[in-house]
């Protein structure tokens, strides 16, 4: 199993990357830039969902 140091490093990874979507998402101005920004949420969806789905398999220790 992982320690928490990285659990924790992972997170806060997550927590990067969805503000700097977040910030293109308030600066798109085109249909094209949101479609981007909106496969970049859905990318970002699926890997916090695969890290959940191995936190709870005990191999990822996660703290939130």
């Amino acid at each position: 199993m992982s320690d928490a140091p990285q659990g924790d490093a992972l997170v806060l990874a997550y927590r990067q990357q969805y503000g700097e979507i977040a910030g293109r998402l308030e600066r798109a101005s085109s249909a094209t830039d949101r479609e981007v920004v909106k496969r970049e949420i859905i990318g970002l969806f699926r890997a916090v969902d695969a890290a959940l789905r191995m936190a709870r398999a005990g191999d990822l220790l996660l703290v939130f």
